[in-house]
């Protein structure tokens, strides 16, 4: 099992035993939460763990993603969310599934998706960015979603 502490330092332990005495030796007192690894997106290459992940995240995940791209210098989420569609109170939920997406593939959501408050005088927004691992995998979305267009249009009928 893998450990990540709020500093960024990340403990491996074979058992919650083992675990257990770390966070002891730490002198730390709270219950920690264990997540099991997956020792395969571990050991994966990064182009195959992003293309996992591309693989595993819903249509509006690589809707949200394909409609990102377009603005690799970011754009306010107010003109996100009137270009895509997607009204702002939908991006947490998009977002938070894709992160879940991408930690099992051992990768951070925010290598895809750059999402910060913002302020400008007393305006406060949300800014959207593609992450690097977007623009460095561009063309592998591209590919899976042409992929999957093409599987729906066989049909199947009498």
């Amino acid at each position: 099992m893998k450990i990540e502490m709020r500093d960024g330092t990340v403990i491996h332990a074979d058992t919650p035993e083992e675990a257990a005495a770390f966070y002891k030796a730490l002198g730390i007192s709270s219950t920690p939460v264990i997540r099991p690894v997956n020792e395969e997106a571990q050991l994966a290459d990064e182009s195959v763990r992003v293309k996992r992940f591309f693989e595993s995240i819903n249509s509006n995940g690589r809707k949200f993603l394909i409609a990102l791209i377009a603005h690799k210098n970011g754009v306010k989420g107010d003109r996100f969310a009137e270009l895509t569609g997607f009204s702002a109170d939908k991006f947490g939920g998009i977002m938070g599934g894709m992160a879940k997406q991408a930690e099992n593939q051992t990768l951070r959501r925010e290598t895809f998706i750059i999402s910060e408050m913002r302020t400008a005088g007393t305006e406060r927004y949300r800014f959207l960015a593609p992450g690097p691992l977007l623009l460095k995998y561009e063309i592998d979305l591209h590919r899976i979603i042409k992929k999957e267009e093409q599987t729906e249009e066989i049909s199947v009928g009498a």
